[in-house]
């Protein structure tokens, strides 16, 4: 039900290209393969810290930008290759690429709230896309993907990630269920035209006239969109966007106020450290012509004990 929740993106991405060029710098004075190398080494402590830290704590290694920050390195490495990355052969271009847009849909398909992600499983996609790119623009699936709809739709690709996540949780709390197959179609729709509004008005003017004047408005703008936004974010709970889905509103304010915790005894019965044990209380002896049952489980199982 958050509004503004891809916004995490962004942290990671600007984070990323504040220490680019921080490295760049310090970089200089070495040799090119002391770059490599030291390129290499990031790559491999970042993919490392993402694994280990998706099978402790998945939600900071999804979060935190050192833990994805390979996945950007991966770019930079095919950057830095050049030309080289592109296998001289046509054929190994063409199946190369294949390859790369098979791991791509692949991971778009199989992955569901069960894959643990990103650690090792992220390497699919990325992967994939570093292999399209390392291909070429002399293969089929170059040819294919250089259509003008799909070119068009890959230049308004950024800012309709931004618009398509708060569009999309608006109506999914604003409109009864019955009407999700009329509306979610109508908010894609509007997700779109709002991309293109912001890609005719906002970047291009930015990237093509590099005038100090556009750059200060926008900046304005976008600050003061912020401070409204985010005082929106802060004053409204979800259920108070759901003006026409009192359904949805119940469900929020029940997910945003029921003190689950307590209801499952976290840290008394629901043991977070099995190294220590259960609390008397948690014991349950009577009557004694009955079996002693042990359950097992997370915060649903938990809450049997009850």
């Amino acid at each position: 039900p958050k509004l503004f929740r891809i916004t995490w993106s962004l942290a990671v991405e600007e984070q990323f290209y504040l220490a680019v060029p921080l490295a760049v710098l310090l970089g200089k004075r070495l040799s090119p393969r002391v770059n490599d190398v030291l390129l290499v080494f990031c790559f491999a402590l970042s993919f490392g810290a993402s694994v280990w830290l998706t099978s402790t704590s998945p939600q900071w290694a999804y979060l935190v930008p050192t833990t994805r920050a390979w996945e950007l390195l991966e770019g930079v490495l095919l950057a830095r290759a050049g030309e080289r990355a592109t296998p001289s052969s046509r054929w190994l271009r063409e199946v190369l690429s294949v390859a790369g847009l098979l791991l791509i849909l692949g991971a778009a398909i199989g992955f569901d709230r069960t894959t643990v992600f990103p650690g090792a499983w992220a390497a699919l996609p990325v992967g994939g896309t570093v292999l399209v790119l390392a291909t070429g623009p002399r293969t089929v699936l170059a040819s294919l993907v250089s259509r003008r709809v799909v070119v068009g739709l890959g230049l308004i690709s950024y800012p309709l990630y931004l618009w398509h996540w708060p569009a999309l949780t608006l109506g999914r709390l604003a409109l009864p269920v019955d009407q999700h197959a009329v509306g979610t179609p109508l908010l894609v729709a509007l997700s779109l035209v709002l991309s293109v509004v912001t890609w005719r008005f906002v970047e291009r003017p930015v990237r093509q006239r590099q005038s100090r004047t556009i750059a200060l408005a926008l900046v304005g703008t976008a600050a003061a969109l912020a401070v409204a936004l985010t005082t929106v974010q802060l004053k409204f709970t979800p259920d108070d966007w759901a003006f026409w889905n009192p359904v949805a509103a119940k469900v929020a304010r029940f997910e945003a106020n029921y003190p689950y915790e307590g209801d499952a005894k976290f840290g008394t019965c629901w043991l977070v450290d099995e190294r220590k044990p259960a609390l008397p209380q948690c014991i349950e002896l009577e009557p004694p012509e009955l079996p002693l049952v042990m359950v097992w489980g997370d915060s649903h199982a938990a809450r049997l004990t009850a």
